[in-house]
């Protein structure tokens, strides 16, 4: 992720890493993505590339370990 947001705008590569944990930890808290969410980001990157997908979201992505992870910790 931090290498798409140093190309995506342009920065060095540690500017992006630290973009990207601030970003996590301001908006994402629970270090996972509802599927609404991952379906918003797919469309907008579909339409910055200008490609079409029929991918579906379980077949892109599975949480379910971070979510147990998290239940483990007491999160």
């Amino acid at each position: 992720m931090a290498q798409f947001i140093s190309r995506q705008y342009k920065l060095d590569r540690e500017i992006a890493e630290e973009v990207y944990d601030a970003i996590m930890e301001t908006l994402n808290p629970v270090l996972w993505l509802t599927d609404q969410e991952v379906q918003t980001e797919l469309k907008r990157i579909g339409e910055q590339t200008k490609t079409k997908t029929s991918a579906r979201v379980p077949d892109l992505v599975d949480f379910s370990f971070v979510k147990q992870g998290a239940k483990e910790l007491g999160l």
